[in-house]
């Protein structure tokens, strides 16, 4: 009996908006590497790790940890003896996090001259290979006038995952600072604490899409698909790097 009647707009003029769907996943399909893609891709991370810019070499670093080539302990060696505090920083956290046991000797150098982001690093890799008489400290750099302190120590308690930190963490939640907000929260999710997880839901609102692609980050770290929702919500954000994290 509707057949042919013409739809009304609704009171107001306007159609109601259509809600953006996020876009279709491709099936994954397992596909060998290519030799020659996985030889140029190791050329670029040695001309990264040998960059004159600081930054590259710090980030290479990173890259080479979650590669963890079997010359990866050798390259980290070498960078902790780098000239910037930069590379050498990036250099203990990878020497904690592969728990590279030869780099010890050189970390227990370091911790004689290291101070700021450079000596948080070195103690979270001391305290990885088994040397927590340090780690107290960090109880002291939460509470740092430099909020890239505080955010440096919220980030290594969070990669520690000592429950015993969660207090501390759960205090600089209220930081004045909100990237150290944010990673407390990062860090408590990690540790599976809620207040962590809800933390960085209210980040995905952020204004700033650093802050919210750094919260996708962190809510999807821990593998939780309890936060699935929130992450598949920014699948469409107007940003599109946003939606790409997403």
């Amino acid at each position: 009996g509707l057949a042919g009647c013409t739809a009304h707009e609704p009171a107001g003029g306007s159609a109601p908006p259509v809600s953006k769907r996020p876009p279709l996943v491709p099936v994954m399909v397992a596909m060998p590497i290519d030799a020659g893609l996985n030889a140029q891709a190791r050329r670029e991370l040695d001309w990264a790790l040998n960059s004159s810019d600081e930054i590259l070499r710090a980030e290479a670093l990173e890259e080479l940890k979650d590669v963890n080539p079997p010359d990866a302990g050798t390259i980290i060696l070498g960078k902790l003896e780098d000239n910037s505090r930069l590379v050498r920083k990036a250099a203990a956290l990878a020497a904690g996090e592969l728990q590279y046991r030869p780099a010890q000797p050189r970390l227990d150098d370091l911790l004689e001259t290291a101070n700021g982001s450079e000596r948080i690093a070195v103690i979270f890799a001391l305290h990885r290979l088994g040397d927590p008489s340090h780690s107290h400290e960090l109880e002291k750099t939460a509470m740092d006038g430099d909020p890239r302190i505080r955010g440096d120590t919220a980030l290594v308690l969070g990669m520690l995952g000592e429950k015993s930190a969660i207090p501390i963490l759960r205090s600089m939640l209220k930081d004045n600072d909100a990237k150290v907000r944010l990673e407390a929260a990062d860090a408590l999710w990690r540790m599976g604490d809620q207040l962590g997880a809800d933390g960085l839901v209210a980040a995905t609102l952020s204004n700033n899409p650093d802050d919210r692609m750094i919260a996708l980050l962190g809510l999807a770290e821990p593998r939780d698909t309890q936060v699935l929702g929130n992450v598949e919500g920014l699948l469409t954000d107007d940003t599109v790097e946003v939606g790409l994290v997403a």
